[in-house]
Order: C-alpha cells, then structure tokens, then sequence
C-alpha cells in the first residue's frame, strides 16, 4: 500500500490510524525523513524488528535507531537523561543528529539481534513524521530504506519496486516524492567524558 504525501506536512486521522494499525500488526512502513527514506518498526515487537533486517539484508549486529519527537520523550530511554541537558542537543535537534547513549538498563526494546547497552536516537526535522510519531506513541526502530550497502532509494516507487520483490516486505509506504540528496544523519556518542563522532554526515562537529 502507498499513501501519496506530497507536499503534505501531515497525514488525516484515517491515513494515521492505518500507519499505526500496521505498526501494531508487525509491519514495516517506509517513510520520507529530513535526510533520505527510512524503513520503520514497533520496537516493541520483535518479529516486526526482524522483518527490517531481512528486508534490508542487513547485519544483525548493527543496531537500528530510535526515532523519537522531543527531548524530554528521549529521557525515558537513557540511562542518565542529564546528558541531554548538553548544548548540542539544542542546537541540532530536530534535525540529522543521531546520538548513541547508555540505554536504560530497565529498557525492553528490540532493536539489535544482539546485546547491546547502548542506543541511538534521533528527533528528524520532518513535519510529517514528528506529526506520525506524536499520533502513534510507538517507538519506531528505524534505517534508511536501501539494501545494505547500496544507495537508499528515492522515492516511493523505488521503494515498492526495489523491496517488495520478496517476503517480507514493506506493507506500507508514505511516498513524498523524490528527496533531496542529502547525506547521513551525522552520528555522536554521548557520555560524561564528552561528545565523539562516531560518523561524519550532515553536521559537522568541530
């Protein structure tokens, strides 16, 4: 299924209600982001989670990232939410910022195949998807929408063609149209020694 969002910066009640619907039932969506398209699971629901890996081949042990709307939302998942009082965190969220933290050690989320203590977040810059995001109140385990190690797609008819071929696939995508060619969401880790940069994208940290 394909919701055509063009131009739109929300989705009505009823195109909403379907995404979470899905999401509920352990589909994976596709969906537009402030950098590239991503692919989206309930985070709660581990087959829905093991359906991204095998749809994207990728490697089990490279953990998916939390899409989340706010920063007060992101203390709920971390260990030591005072780190979010950092300066960074202002300045570039929303936005192409992915930060990793030491997870909550109460945290049940399924987002690695296998341990991990620490999780990615990231608040995109996307009107759309905030707005989803707030409608659904599900933690959406997210990566970009490509086979690994190929370029992402860029629309949604990319999407449908390139990995929808095979089960499983994407069940529903919000196409936007073409976007942008931007980079990667630049990546940090965050702890009480400081900032480091874990990967270089769109905003460069000096």
């Amino acid at each position: 299924m394909v919701i055509n969002a063009k131009g739109k910066n929300n989705l009505s009640l009823l195109e909403k209600g379907i995404i979470k619907n899905a999401l509920n039932l352990s589909e994976v969506i596709a969906f537009p982001t402030d950098t590239v398209y991503g692919l989206g699971a309930n985070g709660l629901l581990n087959d829905s989670v093991e359906k991204i890996y095998k749809i994207k081949q990728r490697d089990k042990e490279k953990p998916l990232i939390l899409f989340l709307t706010s920063i007060e939302e992101a203390s709920d998942y971390i260990e030591e939410p005072e780190l979010l009082k950092n300066n960074i965190f202002k300045k570039y969220w929303p936005g192409p910022l992915t930060a990793v933290f030491e997870k909550k050690k109460s945290l049940t989320l399924y987002y690695s195949a296998g341990e991990s203590t620490t999780i990615g977040i990231r608040i995109p810059s996307f009107p759309l998807i905030l707005d989803l995001l707030t409608y659904c109140k599900i933690p959406l385990m997210t990566t970009s929408a490509n086979i690994s190690g190929s370029p992402p797609f860029k629309n949604g008819f990319e999407i449908e063609k390139g990995l929808n071929n095979q089960e499983p696939r994407v069940s529903l995508t919000i196409d936007y149209g073409d976007l942008p060619e931007r980079e990667s969401s630049t990546v940090v880790s965050v702890t009480k020694e400081g900032i480091k940069v874990l990967r270089e994208g769109t905003i460069k940290i000096t």
